[in-house]
Formats: C-alpha cells, sequence, structure tokens
C-alpha cells in the first residue's frame, strides 16, 4: 500500500515537472528547465527501480530546486539591481 501511495506520487511529480520543462509559460530559464528535466529524469529512476539510490537522488533534486528558490526570491532581485544600474551608469556619456 505504501509503495503503491509513494510510485503513485513520484507518477505526479513526473507529470509535474516534465509540464514545467515543455511549458513555454514557465519562465525559470535554462537553470530552471535543466533543475526541472533532473527531477523528471530522477522520479523517472525511482519509478523503475525504487531503491535508496534513487530516492536520495530525487530528494537532492528536490533540494536544488528549493535552492535555486530561495536564492531567486532572497538576493536574486537586489544583485540584478546593482547590476542594471552598474550597466546604466556604464552606457551614460
Amino acid at each position: 500500500m505504501i509503495l503503491t501511495i509513494s510510485l503513485f506520487s513520484v507518477g505526479l511529480i513526473v507529470v509535474h515537472s516534465v509540464w514545467c520543462f515543455l511549458c513555454p509559460r514557465v519562465s525559470d530559464g535554462v537553470l530552471g528547465k535543466i533543475l526541472y528535466l533532473s527531477v523528471s529524469l530522477a522520479a523517472f529512476a525511482y519509478l523503475s527501480n525504487p531503491s535508496p539510490q534513487s530516492q536520495a537522488l530525487l530528494n537532492l533534486s528536490f533540494a536544488a530546486i528549493g535552492l535555486r528558490h530561495w536564492w531567486m526570491k532572497t538576493y536574486w532581485l537586489t544583485i540584478r539591481q546593482a547590476v542594471l544600474r552598474f550597466v546604466h551608469k556604464i552606457g551614460k556619456p
């Protein structure tokens, strides 16, 4: 029963990550698309062979997406604004 619930959950993860990878409305950039692709591949690996190694790979892929989300929400806006200010100062005579 637990394995069935786990496989169903991982199947939903596969559907969502493949949708995020292929859908043009999800604008995560190249790195985001690569991370979603890694999640979908790790979930496929877990579906084909539910072992502790494939579970660890799936958890690592989710951690990478979480780390990227934290970085984008915490630091990226301030870094982007500083870079744009610097570029605009260089562009002015």
